[in-house]
């Protein structure tokens, strides 16, 4: 090989080192940027904290073992810096705990359990059986389908316990206690399919999508307790077009969804408990909105977020439960598989 040859694949591939590094930074500002929020809800970037800091370490070793291979140490150390600050800013971790004071003998302890059922996918009495040994006080139950003679199993097998189910494919809620009362609140958005392609143009002749709200005697206590799902589904095709003209929409009516979720809440009286699948991952728009009014419930007692979407390998965190005016104590993903999410177990003190 001769030397010019050699010296031009030599620089051939630090520029393609230097471009795919600059790309990579230039990926990171716009994420970076977005949670700022300082992007428009129109604009082709709003959304982009969707992206979850983790998945980055995918295209930084490329980076900085080009860099190195490059001989250029400097490049490696910055691109590392600069991932590491926008990982601690931004990843899912909790370096800082809420500080309470509270008495754990005394206090009034719930337990509660959220998951993702996925319509029973795993067999109806095996999840039913996991349910009752995991024994939460509140479970909070999303993609709940049942006939009505599966329904009557169900109360049956739970009995005495209480079951409140909603429409179809929406939510349920298990208390252990008595239920003052309890009613199904509707979104203001409309029920897309888990199971096939949606036309966004007809989603719109779908039932509202909806979520259940129980008010609930513990222990002489009156707990609101909600069991709600922000809104998911498949594009209308494969296509890419299809594709992230389906995700802006999914952004953009999980927004709506939150906001109206908001108000509801500001409206309601005593401690609150709510959660179950959310749909999106820590730190994205809906996630920091949620965190301005309450307490999540996990990264409250735990450093970093496990993740609950049951895949070949796991690493979305998709399901939550919150707390206001309730102090979160304990909370851990558990290692059981009756759905395609992990089910998440919370326990709380009453701070009142």
């Amino acid at each position: 090989m001769s030397r010019i040859l050699k010296k031009h694949i030599i620089n051939t591939g630090k520029y393609a080192v230097y471009l795919y590094t600059a790309i990579f930074i230039l990926s990171i500002c716009l994420c970076w940027i977005d949670h700022l929020n300082l992007f428009s809800l129109e604009s082709i970037f709003f959304g982009l904290s969707y992206f979850p800091p983790l998945w980055f370490i995918l295209f930084i070793v490329p980076s900085i073992g080009g860099a190195l291979l490059i001989r250029n140490k400097r490049l490696a150390l910055s691109v590392s810096i600069i991932y590491i600050i926008f990982f601690l800013l931004y990843g899912d971790i909790s370096l800082i705990k809420p500080a309470y004071k509270v008495n754990k003998e005394k206090g009034k302890k719930i337990s509660v359990l959220a998951l993702n059922i996925q319509y029973y996918n795993h067999g109806l009495k095996k999840v039913i059986r996991e349910i009752k040994n995991i024994n939460a006080d509140i479970t909070l139950l999303s993609e709940n389908i049942l006939k009505e003679d599966e329904l009557k199993y169900v109360r049956s097998e739970l009995s005495p316990w209480q079951f409140l189910a909603g429409k179809p494919e929406e939510t349920a809620v298990i208390s252990k206690y008595p239920v003052i009362s309890w009613k199904e609140i509707e979104l203001p958005s409309h029920e897309a399919s888990l199971w096939g392609g949606n036309r966004i143009e007809t989603l719109s002749q779908n039932p509202h999508r909806s979520f259940i709200h129980a008010v609930i005697n513990i222990k002489g206590t009156r707990v609101n307790a909600i069991s709600i799902r922000f809104i998911a589904g498949r594009a209308e095709s494969e296509k890419m077009g299809e594709q992230l003209k389906w995700g802006r929409y999914i952004v953009k009516t999980q927004i709506e969804e939150v906001k109206f979720f908001k108000e509801y809440l500001s409206e309601i009286e005593g401690p609150i408990i709510f959660g179950g699948d959310l749909n999106v991952p820590p730190n994205t728009h809906v996630i920091k909105e949620l965190n301005q009014i309450a307490i999540d419930g996990y990264m409250a007692t735990n450093l970093y977020g496990k993740p609950t979407f049951n895949t070949a390998c796991p690493f979305l965190r998709l399901d939550y439960i919150y707390s206001i005016d309730l102090i979160p104590i304990n909370s851990k993903v558990l290692d059981i598989v009756i759905s395609d999410h992990y089910p998440l177990y919370a326990e709380f003190l009453l701070s009142k």
